[in-house]
């Protein structure tokens, strides 16, 4: 992992643009297949520099050790990438987490089969306090299991949970589509179990 870059020490945007044209493509191929790629971006925040890698599992959801192998991995190539070899940067790889829209057409064929929310826009005078709204805090437009995108039209097909029949929804410029996972806490699996296991016949 390198150290971040310095104010001073800048990138030309030709260096830039030819780093985030060959980021993802290397860190895809040197990923073990267990992983899917979500993103790997080179972008410059506070005056310094990252190459942020968003990874998941292929089954189940990535881990924080998982994340850290990732990096170790991925330090020694990163460090001989000779478009990377005069930059100081700082390498990340996290989850894609539940704070980020589905952007492209293999995101949406990865989560295919996941429950998804759509959501629309603010409507709030106060335009950069509606810009900084966490997807909670957005009104919901749509929710289901994703099943299919049509990345031409924008058009999303969700299942219905209760009908279990798809219905599609075009994405408006302000909407988004974030993953919905439904969260269990422990105590509930554990009241679950107890319901199922004194359950009488």
């Amino acid at each position: 992992m390198k150290r971040p870059a310095s104010p001073s020490m800048q990138p030309k945007p030709e260096q830039v643009k030819a780093i985030q044209e060959a980021v993802f493509p290397l860190v895809e191929s040197q990923l073990d297949p267990r992983y899917f790629l979500v993103d790997a971006v080179f972008e410059k925040e506070a005056g310094y520099w990252y190459l942020r890698v968003y990874a998941d599992l292929k089954e189940g959801s990535i881990s924080i050790s998982e994340c850290e192998a990732i990096s170790r991995s991925l330090d020694p190539v990163l460090e001989t990438f000779p478009l990377l070899a005069d930059v100081a940067y700082s390498l990340e790889v996290s989850s894609p987490g539940l704070f980020r829209p589905l952007k492209t057409v293999r995101e949406f064929t990865f989560y295919q089969g996941e429950p998804v929310r759509i959501t629309g826009s603010i409507e709030s005078k106060n335009k950069k306090k509606a810009a900084k709204a966490l997807p909670s805090e957005l009104p919901t437009v749509a929710e289901g299991i994703l099943t299919g995108f049509d990345e031409t039209r924008k058009v999303v097909t969700l299942r219905d949970s209760k009908t279990t029949k798809d219905f599609e929804v075009c994405l408006q410029d302000e909407q988004a589509v974030y993953l919905n996972p439904v969260i269990r806490f422990p105590e509930e699996e554990d009241h679950a179990s107890l319901s199922s296991a004194i359950d009488p016949l």
